[in-house]
């Protein structure tokens, strides 16, 4: 029940975080020629993600935790990557119940209607996907968290004005690569 609280936490926070402050500081990131655009890559290359346009970087470290949340914004959307590592093993726990209570909670906290969630695979890694629809606020949002070891990967594409997730938005979803 713990485990499933501290997520529930990091999901909340990870949006309460992501609509408020954009990040700090430009880190200078490395072009990806194939992929048109900047990749962002963490945990000695353990984790990269492909931003389509430059991106900030701001870490903060917590009582048990430390976060790395890296973010851009593009022609109407916003792409953030929230890196969060546990001081404990969430693999050992089960990691796609704990997927889906991330999914909801941040559905929830974002005040909108779960409209899609399903599982979804990096690799070796299974995953959660949703879609989040804010019509009162005309956006939508594409949402995917991983567990992998004692890291919690989130990504998120807020498209504003849009009743849908832009293709540039589910390119950026789709380009995270785990090696581990």
């Amino acid at each position: 029940m713990k485990r499933v609280f501290n997520i529930q936490i990091f999901s909340v926070s990870l949006l309460a975080v992501f609509m408020i402050v954009v990040g700090t500081g430009s880190i200078p990131p490395g072009e990806n020629e194939a992929m048109k655009g900047f990749t962002y890559s963490a945990v000695g290359g353990m984790f990269e993600v492909v931003f389509p346009v430059q991106y900030t970087e701001e870490k903060t470290d917590g009582e048990k935790t430390q976060t790395t949340k890296v973010t851009a914004d593009e022609d109407g959307v916003s792409y953030m990557l929230s890196l969060t590592k546990h001081s404990e093993d969430l693999s050992a726990a089960d990691p796609m119940n704990l997927a889906k209570v991330s999914i909801e909670a941040f559905a929830e906290a974002a005040g909108g209607k779960l409209t899609k969630s399903a599982e979804v695979k990096c690799g070796k890694h299974k995953g959660m996907e949703g879609t989040v629809d804010l019509s009162e606020n005309s956006a939508t949002i594409a949402y995917r968290v991983f567990l992998v070891q004692n890291y919690q990967i989130q990504m998120v594409a807020v498209c504003m004005g849009s009743k849908k997730v832009s293709k540039k938005a589910m390119s950026f979803l789709k380009s995270l690569k785990i090696k581990a």
